[in-house]
């Protein structure tokens, strides 16, 4: 209406609170999908945190299982070397021998950090320091698992 009488300043009025009807719109849009952003971050530290709790849970009884085949490899060695000061217990010379190359390696629960990549959610980390810390523990675990696969090959070919 405004257009065909040519009231210039209402066309241009009526133009502007479109524009600004239709940024409002996209800002909010934005806002909403930030919040999401946010709550799916959070949602991914307590996991990873839930995660690398469990990790420590494991590292610490691998240690315990570590000293018992570090201590069957030393009797297994006493045996080997004569300096065996006891009579020999043949129940823990045959445990010896059967784990003395034993290596404890600790396995990680990678599923959050795998589905952080294959998602892309790796995107929402704010902290540069944070998410190269994350990749650099996951990925430190590589080795571990190739360093496993590596003992069995030979295990296999004994």
């Amino acid at each position: 209406l405004a257009l065909r009488r040519q009231d210039w300043p209402t066309v241009i009025i009526e133009f502007l609170l479109v524009v600004l009807g239709v940024l409002l719109a996209l800002q909010l849009d934005n806002l909403n999908e930030e919040r999401k952003d946010r709550a799916v971050f959070q949602h991914y530290l307590e996991q990873l945190q839930a995660d690398l709790q469990n990790d420590i849970r494991r590292a610490e009884g691998r240690i315990e299982t570590t000293r018992d085949l570090d201590e069957r490899a030393a009797y297994l060695l006493s045996v080997i070397q004569g300096t065996l000061e006891d009579d020999i217990d043949h129940n823990q010379l045959v445990r010896s021998v059967l784990t003395a190359g034993y290596a404890s390696v600790d396995l990680i629960n990678r599923q959050t950090y795998d589905e952080l990549v294959s998602t892309g959610n790796l995107r929402l980390f704010p902290d540069t320091e944070l998410k190269r810390a994350v990749v650099n523990y996951y990925m430190g675990q590589e080795f571990g698992n190739q360093y496993n696969t590596l003992i069995k090959i030979g295990r296999a070919h004994v």
